[in-house]
């Protein structure tokens, strides 16, 4: 095939236009062609002279209005063109050195001759060779397309081995079957798509050298058109075991049949910062162990992760690692899991959103590693909020001032899990320094904080503002309490803790030891907790000498009938109300029942002890002292405290006084509660 071309010469004036109207005169080599001419011929026979100087119309030379061609019978000449107003546009006293000019252009060294300077202050003369060997490469340096239809695999894999920084231009999409970076320093940067041919089943991009930034692409996973679903194959990008300094930022990555981003083996100082990840097939982003080798040192910062297959960010054997801001929706297993082996990581300020009610993914879940920290995170919606689990490698982790709301609906806001079928001294449980401390967890649908089979945990300076929100006549006891405690878990600290709920559901209990089958906790310490608006503060399981250490309960809608309560001592009603009561107060020093209420509010009679029918021979200082079936003789002495002619009184210790007169009759009565303060 030939090609068609112009078979005009044009010319342009000074503005870059056809020259209109223009003046070319041809004169004698090295001479003024204006003042020494030469004869041109219209004809290469040169029969058909023709006039100078020569006019041109629309930038073409013309001969009566028509384009024509025009020849000259000398080896060189020389030339001028003049715009209609006879402004110079070129001279040149050898025609042959500018045809020369023009070969060489059109060589390999033509764009060394060519000058460029960049707009904007301050910019300086550069050769466009320079300006256009700035070091990185785009495919089409190498033939490719990028318009989403043509196979571009080659190309990219031509540019990527030139060990330069490879540049994909905004809007292009190169198909490829999986290219890998496989020089160190090495930056892949640019607004381009890379994406994944049908059936290639490969990582669309492998990081294999040290050093690589991989910034503001996109990959597509064509997930659609992958049928592989094994580690190393179909991720967006893909780092390999052992390699160092890697940075991944700005990404947009989406539709991957496995992770987003995945890193195996021992790679180390990898950042993956801010990178936008929709609905990848399995997790989000995935640092993993290999063969014992774990990640160390990874930041995985400021990610958005949308609808992914499994985790938003998953990993085994990550250590010394941080997860920071970054924001997960609607995982189906867990928004961020550390499976195992996970150690000194932090997990702080990240934002996990699931789908409320029906959900039953885990926010955060930590299993099997030490020295975790899970601090300032927002949860919302989420099956479960925190989950920490595992065995005795499970040691100092610590989840604090994070925020849940509306979760639990498939287990419990917080839940600190060991094992719920070993006694204390065989159990494979939490140990020594987890914490749960200064959390905020509101419109829980089950219990807001659960330890299940473990020991020496910390809850403290929690606050917990309406549980249980799905619990019904069919839901376990462990599932209705701010704070539960079940299967043997022991020797732990449940202080300072604000516990509300304002439903007036009876079933629902501030902090709750539920013996499961026989498996009842023990040794637990309950302290210094505010519980408001609960029917019942407290239920401990009393397991022999294993007793708790529980508080007072300091709020409830009926007296206390146990703990040791002093006289005096008060307990407020949960929900004081017209025609009810302030609460309750103690006159004696022993535990008991409390007497009828007051409809004035006074102390009325509990049971009967001693009945003192005449007062003849009672003085000042005398000590009467009574003993009864099922009676301690300690409580139960009397006290002269005052004798005068008409009345003598009687004091029992540690309660109220009564007064007598010389022959009247008069009963002494059991220490008891009462209640006091009717409203009106």
């Amino acid at each position: 095939m030939l090609q068609v071309q112009n078979p005009f010469q044009t010319l342009n004036d000074k503005a870059g236009q056809p020259l209109d109207a223009g003046y070319v005169y041809i004169g004698t080599a090295n001479l003024n062609p204006e003042t020494n001419p030469v004869t041109v011929y219209w004809d290469e026979a040169g029969t058909q002279p023709a006039a100078q100087p020569l006019r041109t119309t629309a930038g073409y030379i013309v001969r009566s209005g028509t384009p024509a061609r025009v020849y000259i019978g000398v080896d060189d000449y020389s030339i001028t063109v003049r715009q209609s107003n006879r402004a110079l546009v070129y001279s040149a006293l050898s025609a042959t050195s500018l045809y020369n000019l023009e070969v060489t252009l059109a060589t390999s060294a033509g764009a060394s001759m060519i000058g460029f300077i960049q707009a904007g202050t301050g910019a300086v003369l550069r050769t466009l060779q320079a300006k256009a060997r700035e070091p990185y490469v785009t495919p089409e340096d190498f033939g490719a397309t990028g318009d989403g239809i043509a196979d571009d695999h080659a190309e990219v894999v031509l540019a990527l081995a030139t060990g330069r920084d490879l540049f994909l231009p905004d809007g292009k999409t190169y198909i490829v079957t999986g290219v890998s970076v496989s020089t160190a320093n090495q930056r892949v940067f640019g607004r381009g798509k890379l994406k994944l041919k049908n059936a290639s089943n490969a990582a669309t991009l492998k990081i294999l050298a040290n050093g690589v930034k991989v910034e503001d692409i996109a990959i597509d996973g064509n997930k659609a058109n992958q049928t592989t679903t094994t580690d190393g194959s179909s991720e967006g990008i893909y780092i390999g075991d052992g390699y160092d300094d890697i940075v991944v930022m700005d990404t947009r990555i989406s539709d991957t049949k496995m992770s987003g981003i995945a890193g195996y083996g021992n790679s180390t100082n990898v950042r993956v910062y801010d990178n936008e990840i929709k609905r990848p097939g399995f997790i989000g982003i995935r640092p993993s162990e290999a063969s014992g080798r774990p990640a160390t040192r990874w930041k995985i910062r400021g990610n958005d992760v949308e609808d992914p297959g499994q985790d938003g960010i998953g990993t085994v054997g990550m250590q010394h690692c941080s997860i920071l801001g970054n924001t997960v929706v609607n995982p189906v297993i867990a928004g961020i899991a550390l499976e195992a082996r996970c150690d000194y990581t932090t997990v702080v300020g990240n934002t996990i959103k699931g789908a409320g009610a029906a959900d039953t993914a885990s926010g955060i879940q930590v299993n099997d590693s030490k020295g975790v920290t899970v601090s300032g995170n927002t949860l919302y919606g989420m099956g479960v909020g925190i989950v920490a689990s595992g065995g005795n490698t499970s040691n100092d982790v610590t989840i604090q001032g994070n925020t849940l709301d509306y979760c639990g609906a498939s287990n419990c806001a917080i839940n600190v899990d060991g094992s719920s079928a070993q006694s204390p001294a065989f159990q494979d449980c939490y140990k020594y320094g987890a914490s749960v401390v200064g959390n905020t967890i509101r419109n829980s649908y089950r219990s807001a904080i659960l330890l299940n089979g473990v020991q020496g945990v910390t809850v403290s300076g929690n606050q917990i503002h309406t549980f249980a929100t799905a619990a019904d006549a069919t839901t376990a006891g462990r599932f209705l309490a701010g704070i539960a405690l079940r299967s043997y878990s022991c020797y732990n600290t449940i202080e300072a803790n604000t516990i509300s709920d304002s439903s007036g559901d009876a079933k629902r209990i501030g902090v709750f030891e539920v013996n499961d089958g026989g498996q009842a906790p023990s040794n637990n310490y309950i302290i210094n907790n505010t519980i408001t608006g609960l029917v019942q503060d407290v239920c401990v399981t009393f397991s022999g000498t294993n007793q708790s250490t529980v508080e007072r309960p300091q709020r409830s809608t009926s007296a206390p009938t146990a703990y040791t309560w002093a006289r005096g001592q008060a307990q407020m009603h949960a929900y004081p109300a017209s025609a009810g009561y302030i609460g309750f107060v103690s006159t004696d020093s022993r535990g008991g029942s409390f007497g009828t209420y007051s409809t004035t509010g006074a102390i009325t009679s509990g049971t009967a002890l001693l009945t003192v029918v005449s007062t003849d021979g009672l003085f000042d200082g005398m000590s009467v002292t009574v003993a009864g079936a099922g009676v301690a003789a300690a409580n139960l002495n009397t006290v002269v405290s005052s004798v005068n002619r008409t009345t003598k009184v009687v004091t029992l210790v540690d309660n109220a006084s009564t007064t007598v007169g010389p022959t009247a009759a008069v009963t002494l009565y059991n220490p008891t509660f009462k209640t006091w303060g009717l409203i009106s």
